[in-house]
């Protein structure tokens, strides 16, 4: 090969990471892990002989101890390719109270995934009350700026951030849009197919809308 494409073809293929989103399922019992499981049984590390990446779910509740930290990826060590996303805590997302000693703390939990070369992607989830705004656009500019040395990736949920205004906040910071598979209702983001340099991102969040919405749902009937 000469010319222009010489380079492309040096280069090595992207890998292709998939995934369940958290571990610490009790329905799974019997489907996924033994029924009766026993002493010792660590369901991180058998996800972890079965798939290559994990979505962490808890860090978006509170953020983990460093020594947690630790420990997930000592129980992943088996599996040389496998990389951690880890949600972005709430505090900055949601909620937005969190402030520079939250920072400080959340960094410092990524710290050890990222040393062992086990963090893929910060995942930063805004909710569907999050709208396109130049107010929430400076919100967005904020928090990517305050872990502008973390990979990150974002999950919108409103269509209104399907525009390009948008996508070159995420690529001024060097962050991957989220590609979410969900129903089509109201205003929620559709389908989309945007990839970053070096990142692409695709949540599959289930497809009930009859649902989707309401306080009779769950997790698992969406």
């Amino acid at each position: 090969v000469t010319g222009p494409d010489t380079a492309m073809a040096d280069e090595a293929p992207a890998p292709i990471r998939v995934g369940t989103a958290g571990w610490s399922y009790e329905d799974w019992k019997g489907i996924v892990y033994p029924k009766s499981p026993g002493r010792g049984f660590d369901p991180l590390a058998l996800l972890a002989s079965l798939f290559d990446t994990n979505e962490i779910n808890s860090t978006f509740y509170r953020i983990p101890a460093v020594r947690s930290a630790r420990d997930w990826s000592r129980r992943v060590a088996q599996n040389p390719r496998f990389a951690f996303t880890a949600k972005l805590f709430r505090g900055f997302t949601h909620e937005r109270t969190a402030g520079i000693a939250e920072e400080r703390e959340f960094r410092a939990a990524m710290e050890p995934l990222a040393n062992d070369g086990r963090l893929g992607a910060v995942l930063a989830q805004f909710p569907v009350s999050f709208h396109n705004t130049t107010d929430n656009r400076s919100t967005l500019a904020s928090v990517l700026d305050r872990f502008s040395a973390l990979p990150l990736a974002v999950e919108f949920r409103h269509a209104s951030w399907n525009r390009e205004d948008a996508l070159d906040i995420l690529a001024a910071h060097g962050a991957a849009f989220v590609n979410i598979d969900q129903p089509w209702l109201g205003d929620n983001l559709r389908t989309t197919d945007h990839i970053a340099p070096g990142l692409a991102y695709y949540r599959f969040h289930g497809r009930n809308a009859e649902k989707w919405f309401g306080p009779d749902t769950s997790n698992e009937e969406r």
